[in-house]
């Protein structure tokens, strides 16, 4: 296996499903980058990888296994403004989730979150906020 990816995702989406819904009842969680998002689909969260890297240093036979570094990004899209007062509940949650599960259901080593973003925009008819929750995640692929 030269990627885990998909199921590394996959078990993001599980672990914050919950806490997320609780807040956010009518949320959309979404393992895409690529939504086309209108003003009445707020608000939803979408999880979608950036880079994912090899450490060249630890198998260079390209056999595996093979040590990653996958770059997760998780960005929340809410109805109104301000960004921070908005979406500030939604990243401790979405943190708080993903620390009771440290090694994402045994699929990593260790991850990090790395800084947050911000945006206010004009969507359709509205205003909308935006924040983006950055992750660093190290694995190691089983063999083949």
């Amino acid at each position: 296996m030269y990627s885990n990816a998909p199921a590394i995702l996959a078990q993001i989406k599980a672990d914050i499903t919950a806490p997320i819904t609780a807040l956010l009842p009518n949320v959309q969680l979404h393992l895409d980058e690529d939504l086309e998002i209108v003003y009445t689909d707020l608000p939803c969260i979408a999880i979608y990888p950036t880079e994912e890297r090899n450490d060249a240093d630890f198998n260079n036979d390209n056999h595996g296994p093979f040590k990653k570094e996958l770059a997760i990004r998780i960005e929340i899209r809410m109805a109104g403004t301000p960004a921070s007062a908005l979406c500030t509940p939604i990243i401790n949650a979405i943190a708080s989730a993903l620390q009771a599960d440290p090694l994402l259901g045994g699929l990593c080593n260790n991850f990090d979150f790395e800084p947050i973003t911000w945006a206010t925009g004009h969507l359709g008819s509205g205003m909308a906020s935006g924040a983006a929750l950055e992750m660093l995640i190290r694995y190691i692929t089983p063999l083949p």
